[in-house]
């Protein structure tokens, strides 16, 4: 699926991956350039009452990507929890669909632990009716969705890979399923953003099948992602409580 020339909301942002480290280098921001200030703390005591004791806030990976964002999309981002954004193409990534930055108020370990339980998506996923793990494996599962859009019922089975020391999850088609969708593919990328928070990338790229007529296309693609990410970030805070 070819990314539509514009989507409101987006924002720019380095590639994924490598270029984390370099980000915090190139892209100063008063914002975050303030967090990583030391923290100066006269500490008295009988021994020496002078002694100075310095405490520096750690910079971290998901500061670092927020360095790369305009302050206002910052802002937003802040304010709800998540944004759009937009990659720049190269040649080490080749991903063409819809990306956003989500924030979690979980640490990265947790959150993943949480997103890792893929048969719970029906929770605060609307569109999926049901979701059954046909597969466990080692570092993952492979889920059967199911789901309705008025008058077609769809079926597709998810293999999942997750990384839990990369703080990692990748997702594509089983394609020795008769899925109703012709492609599918996702991931989530988490980073330490401090203050026990997660900055999350997060992206999903769908593309359906002959089986879903042209009119419904829209209800498993672009229109519910906006939506599914605000209900996954709610789940996610919530210890697994929410529901929409």
């Amino acid at each position: 699926m070819k990314r539509p020339s514009k989507i409101p909301e987006r924002v720019r942002v380095p590639a994924r991956g490598a270029r984390v480290g370099a980000a915090a280098r190139s892209f100063p921001s008063a914002g975050v350039a303030l967090a990583a200030l030391l923290l100066v703390t006269a500490a008295a005591t009988a021994e020496d009452p002078e002694i100075e004791v310095r405490k520096a806030v750690r910079p971290t990976p998901g500061n670092a990507i927020l360095q790369t964002i305009p302050a206002e999309a910052s802002a937003r981002l802040l304010e709800r929890g998540w944004v759009l954004i937009e990659t720049p193409g190269s040649e080490d990534d080749h991903f063409e669909g819809l990306e956003a930055l989500v924030i979690f108020e979980r640490p990265p370990n947790e959150t993943l632990r949480m997103l890792a339980q893929t048969g719970r998506q029906t929770e605060y996923r609307k569109d999926v009716h049901t979701i059954e793990t046909i597969e466990f494996e080692e570092n993952g599962s492979i889920d059967e969705h199911r789901m309705r859009i008025m008058f077609v019922r769809i079926a597709y089975r998810i293999d999942y890979d997750i990384d839990y020391e990369a703080l990692r999850m990748t997702w594509r088609l089983d394609p020795r399923f008769e899925n109703s969708l012709k492609h599918l593919e996702g991931y989530w990328e988490l980073y330490e953003l401090g203050g026990g928070r997660t900055l999350a990338r997060f992206g999903t790229d769908v593309e359906v099948g002959p089986a879903i007529p042209p009119m419904l296309q829209d209800s498993v693609t672009r229109s519910k992602v906006p939506k599914s990410i605000d209900n996954t970030r709610k789940w996610v805070n919530s210890g697994g409580k929410f529901r929409p």
